[in-house]
């Protein structure tokens, strides 16, 4: 019974936040008092917004840094104690290599396919 009680809050909750969304959006879109908001939105917004992506830029080409050390070290350690499994684990062992380094490369395209312009159409880079 509290169970469903809860899930009927957190519904008519989620219904609220969409109506108060909906309205604001249309709002912005429809209305000339809304447009000017928008637009005053997106120019004070704009410096933020490039502050943020050119710090997630960072962290992802951090976090992939970081994580080619953590794979050259698995492999370095992997290599050197392969030659005492038998087999068919040291042929699972490479099989799994090619798949961490397919994963990487990835990684890396999804890295460099990030295209802040296509994300934040219309906000200008402020001039210094």
């Amino acid at each position: 019974m509290c169970e469903n009680k809860q899930n009927n809050n957190n519904f008519l909750t989620g219904i609220l936040l969409g109506a108060i969304v909906g309205a604001s959006a249309a709002f912005l879109m429809t209305t000339d008092e809304g447009k000017k908001m928008a637009k005053k939105i997106k120019k004070e917004a704009g410096p933020l917004i490039e502050d943020l992506v050119s710090d997630l830029e960072d962290k992802s080409k951090d976090l992939a840094e970081k994580a080619e050390e953590v794979k050259d070290e698995v492999v370095e350690k992997l290599e050197e104690v392969k030659e005492n499994f038998p087999t068919d684990v040291q042929e699972k062992l490479d099989e799994s290599l090619v798949r961490i380094e397919k994963l990487q490369e990835r990684g890396r395209k999804a890295i460099t396919a990030i295209h802040t312009p296509r994300l934040f159409r219309g906000i200008k880079k402020p001039v210094n």
